[in-house]
């Protein structure tokens, strides 16, 4: 406990009589750098803006370093927020945006001075510092705004989205910034992202949420290899999610075989989903003994081709280096490592294989065609 630096217990949230969080529990421990992961609207911007002060819980209580928080305003937190749209003054230059919090403080212009240097240095800005905003790239300018929460000398910082305005080279130079400046400092980061790469590229701890409830709390590592639902493991990356049966410890039963697993402890006969990751399924000859399907698509991914395969109506995901065409017949191998075994939940079902993503596509398509034949244009998505 004496490592938490941030306990939310028992928050409750509602927003024009709409439950946002419901008995939320969260610890977060000094010095980590921790992603709050999920779609949109499910609760993790209202848990980082409850932890910043800018929104006050119904029930429950905010702490930080085991003090008491929950009715403190935001400005005499600990804590700074990064968001969005970074809020940067446009009539001030780069040195004084970053001076600003300092100022306010009533430091020492020779200590504002050489805050500043130091943390121009830290985000690759010297140089910069009689630059006005509006002269920036919006890299820059969120640099910019990083500068001037360290310069606060936050225990936490607290970021919304803050790469979700930049280009996709950008964004992911930013990644590997913020992570390096993150080490650098030790000061707690709490990110919130909905793209699950980002969460898995920076964090050491990543909370997946949806319907204001956390899914799972892990490693990366741990939650893609080893996620809790059917929910989890369709949001963190591709997968298959079959139907399965537990036939006993380490053997389980699905598309129509049964297979060794590193699994245990579900009972015997007992339904339970089944996880197949893309990348693990080895395309081999079809025969008796794998199980084998019709090959119904095939894109080039650069690194890789995905390839659907229609396994007796079921449509599979697999992402290999070897080249198939469409309409042939192959087998799929998997070995005990390649099967995540989870229990049955309330996601069961709503995820799982790929036919829905091709009807969707088609829909799309058809719909397209219609609305150009009528001479209008179709609906935006």
């Amino acid at each position: 406990m004496e490592n938490h630096i941030i306990s939310l217990r028992d928050i409750a949230v509602s927003y024009d009589g709409e439950q946002v969080l419901k008995g939320f529990d969260l610890y977060i421990r000094d010095g980590e750098f921790v992603t709050l992961l999920g779609p949109s609207g499910c609760g993790k911007t209202t848990v980082l803006r409850t932890i910043g002060g800018f929104v006050t819980p119904d029930s429950g209580e905010v702490f930080f370093n085991g003090k008491n928080i929950t009715g403190l305003p935001p400005h005499k937190r600990e804590v700074n927020t990064i968001f969005q749209r970074y809020a940067l003054f446009p009539h001030l230059n780069v040195y004084d945006n970053i001076a600003f919090g300092m100022r306010l403080k009533k430091k020492s212009e020779r200590e504002v001075k050489e805050t500043v240097q130091r943390m121009l240095s830290m985000v690759n800005l010297t140089g910069f510092s009689h630059r006005g905003v509006g002269q920036l790239s919006g890299g820059q300018q969120q640099r910019v705004a990083i500068a001037r929460a360290l310069a606060n000398e936050p225990k936490v910082l607290l970021l919304d989205e803050p790469l979700g305005a930049l280009d996709l080279k950008l964004r992911k130079d930013m990644q590997v910034e913020l992570k390096k400046i993150q080490q650098q400092t030790g000061i707690t980061f709490v990110f919130v992202t909905h793209d699950q790469e980002e969460a898995l590229s920076m964090s050491d701890t990543v909370v997946v949420m949806d319907g204001g409830v956390i899914q799972q709390i892990g490693t990366p590592t741990d939650i893609y290899n080893e996620p809790k639902n059917a929910f989890v493991a369709d949001f963190i990356g591709e997968s298959n999610i079959l139907d399965g049966l537990m036939l006993e410890d380490y053997w389980v039963k699905f598309a129509g075989h049964k297979f060794r697993c590193l699994d245990k402890g579900f009972g015997t006969n007992t339904p339970v989903d089944v996880v197949i990751r893309p990348e693990d399924i080895d395309v081999v000859e079809p025969d008796s003994t794998h199980i084998t399907g019709e090959v119904t698509a095939v894109t080039f991914k650069g690194v890789h081709y995905e390839i659907i395969v229609d396994v007796a109506g079921f449509k599979w995901m697999i992402q290999s280096t070897d080249c198939r065409e469409v309409g042939d017949r192959i087998g799929l191998s998997l070995t005990p490592d390649d099967i995540h075994v989870m229990a049955k939940s309330e996601y069961s079902g709503t995820f799982g294989d790929y036919s829905t993503f091709s009807d969707e596509m088609e829909e799309d398509i058809l719909a397209s065609e219609e609305a150009l034949e009528e001479g209008g244009a179709p609906d935006e998505v």
